[in-house]
């Protein structure tokens, strides 16, 4: 059953909204605070956020006050914006770092520039973030999307594109870290009056999709106020990456008659259930239940079978423990009701 974690299991995401599929109007925290140097560029990106709500019907709240971190205040939230927030260890408390983290590892976060220059200040979040500024230059540079990206669901934009900016370079290539997609790649090749630190492999955008829901997209362009304002490969961006973001957690399906396939295993909405698959031979168990480890449905057959849940009634992200010649697995199916 689910409660026995204690097993060594493998944990991978079928593209599936089970039952609640996350739509309509929804609130953003749009962090502005810093702890170390304050771009002012922050001022145009809450404008431009300001331009996103009213295209996009939700609502942006800005504020510079860390005391908003806590359990109950961002539950309230979809997505939190991480606008660039420099050294935010320092500004952040022990328990609002925890509160923070929490959100970060199963809901949707947009972070954009400094909020990659923390300086040591907090190691927790420069590492799930994947990199941490080393240096930076300012020039003319390409961008170029990179063409092993899989998932087309991802934020993106045209294959290249060419503007002046400060240019990170990271202590750490994030492509390296868990769960990341890089995105974009800055062409060091390109730059004009060698406005870029060398990293020879120089990924500048990034996506980080968790097991457990959480999706968080980071973007080393936002020092100039251009970046919000007219450049519009950033611009339709940001848009693309906030709307990726405020899906963490529901992994919505496209239509009711997808039907999201791994390792044997499918899962598809069909009506007001949940419909598994399991293509495997021989004997066979299949547990639904909540990352806490409860159970809330099993069935257990030989050979290939299909299964008809109920939608289970429990909120939060769900989970699919399957036991088969294989091993066992379990899989994050996305939200309940």
């Amino acid at each position: 059953m689910l409660a026995r974690f204690a097993i060594p299991r493998i944990m991978v995401g079928l593209s599936l909204g089970v039952c609640a599929v996350q739509a309509g109007k929804y609130q953003v925290l749009d962090f502005w605070g810093v702890g170390g140097y304050a771009h002012t560029s922050r001022v145009t990106a809450n404008t431009y956020l300001d331009s996103l709500a009213l295209v996009m019907g939700i609502d942006v709240v800005k504020t510079e006050d860390p005391a908003v971190f806590t359990p109950e205040n961002l539950a309230k939230y979809r997505v939190v914006v991480l606008n660039s927030c420099t050294e935010m260890g320092k500004i952040l408390s022990v328990d609002q770092r925890s509160a923070l983290m929490a959100f970060i590892r199963t809901k949707g976060v947009v972070a954009w520039h400094a909020s990659g220059d923390n300086k040591g200040s907090w190691p927790e979040y420069t590492e799930y973030l994947g990199g941490e500024l080393s240096s930076h230059g300012a020039g003319i540079a390409t961008v170029r999307r990179e063409k092993t990206v899989a998932d087309k669901s991802l934020p993106g934009g045209p294959d290249t594109a060419r503007f002046d900016e400060e240019w990170y370079a990271y202590k750490t290539n994030p492509r390296a870290a868990p769960n990341v997609s890089v995105l974009y790649t800055m062409d060091e090749a390109s730059c004009d009056l060698k406005c870029s630190p060398v990293m020879g492999d120089h990924p500048i955008v990034w996506a980080r999709s968790e097991p457990t829901g959480g999706r968080m997209f980071y973007s080393g362009m936002g020092h100039f106020d251009h970046i919000f304002k007219k450049t519009e490969f950033t611009r339709t961006l940001y848009r693309q990456a906030l709307e990726w973001a405020a899906e963490a957690g529901s992994m919505a399906i496209r239509a009711p008659a997808a039907r999201a396939t791994t390792d044997g295993v499918s899962a598809m909405l069909l009506g007001g259930s949940l419909e598994i698959g399991f293509a495997g031979t021989g004997f066979h168990a299949l547990t639904l239940g909540t990352l806490a480890g409860r159970s809330l449905a099993y069935r257990a057959g030989n050979g290939p079978m299909i299964y008809r849940l109920p939608c289970p009634a429990a909120s939060g992200p769900l989970t699919l423990m399957t036991t088969g010649p294989d091993g066992t697995k379990v899989r994050l199916l996305g939200q309940g009701r």
